[in-house]
């Protein structure tokens, strides 16, 4: 994320002075490393926001080619610079990545989110921008998976219940017999549904 198409030869030929000093401050702090992303950020912001690069370019398309960068990137800066500020935060307190993964967050996601972390006791300040990406897709899935619990616990307790009522049908079809009268009724109520004679009894 930086402009590698910036030299001092083609800045300077540039028709506005204001476009001219804020690429060179992105260029000096290309030139510091990562400590000075922010910078790089900031000033692709006041580059945005105050439409710096309309005198020389016809749209933030053609400026983003000619400062060597994608017109994705430029916008990640900004939306990192106005996360921070949004929130106010301290420039310090998070990577330009980190800021603007954070910023792809709706306000309420974003609160919900850092509650989430808190009480897994993750410290969102420390992590590099590939862990923060994969911290917040589990956080997107997290709902998905709990359903998936729910789910199949509703089936196993639809299991049990058709368990219970196939037991009560077994229980339904019990017989008791109460007295020597009534046995002697459903013997020979028995006999008659089968065939069954005295004879083979014996």
């Amino acid at each position: 994320m930086n402009g590698t198409g910036l030299t001092v030869a083609n800045v300077t030929t540039l028709a506005s002075k204001e476009l001219t000093v804020e690429l060179f401050n992105i260029m000096n702090a290309i030139n510091e490393g990562n400590k000075s992303a922010w910078d790089i950020a900031r000033a692709y912001k006041r580059i945005i926001d105050d439409e710096l690069f309309d005198e020389d370019f016809e749209n933030v398309q053609e400026f983003a080619l000619y400062v060597g960068v994608s017109k994705s990137t430029i916008s990640q800066y900004i939306k990192a610079v106005e996360f921070v500020e949004k929130h106010e935060f301290g420039f310090d307190m998070f990577t330009v990545g980190s800021a603007y993964l954070l910023s792809t967050l709706t306000d309420e996601e974003f609160v919900d989110f850092v509650k989430w972390a808190e009480e897994q006791e993750i410290d969102l300040t420390t992590m590099s921008v590939k862990a923060l990406r994969n911290l917040i897709k589990e956080y997107d899935s997290k709902d998905d998976v709990e359903e998936d619990v729910i789910e199949d616990s509703t089936d196993d307790s639809n299991e049990s219940d058709e368990d219970v009522e196939e037991s009560d049908e077994d229980v339904d079809e019990e017989v008791t017999v109460g007295d020597r009268d009534s046995a002697i009724s459903l013997i020979k109520t028995l006999m008659d549904v089968y065939n069954i004679t005295v004879e083979e009894i014996s």
